[in-house]
């Protein structure tokens, strides 16, 4: 009898082992999912930075059209 109530408290640390597994695998691919997301998050904020760049580079094209019409109209 003794035996017996020694395997289910085993069996029930089993059980809770098997439970805190499934809890650690599921944190491990929530942890994978916001290593993605991370990644994501990086490459957005790359995209801004070259986004960036392309307005300056807007910015400088429309002064010199400027420029062309100026120097054109002192032509």
């Amino acid at each position: 009898t003794r035996r017996l109530i020694e395997h289910v408290a085993t069996t029930r640390r089993l059980i809770e082992h098997i439970a805190t597994t499934r809890r650690l695998i599921a944190h491990v691919a929530t942890t994978r999912r916001l290593i993605a997301h991370v990644a994501t998050t990086r490459r957005l904020i790359e995209h801004v930075a070259t986004t960036r760049r392309l307005i300056e580079h807007v910015a400088t094209t429309r002064r010199l059209i400027e420029h062309i019409a100026t120097t054109r109209r002192l032509i």
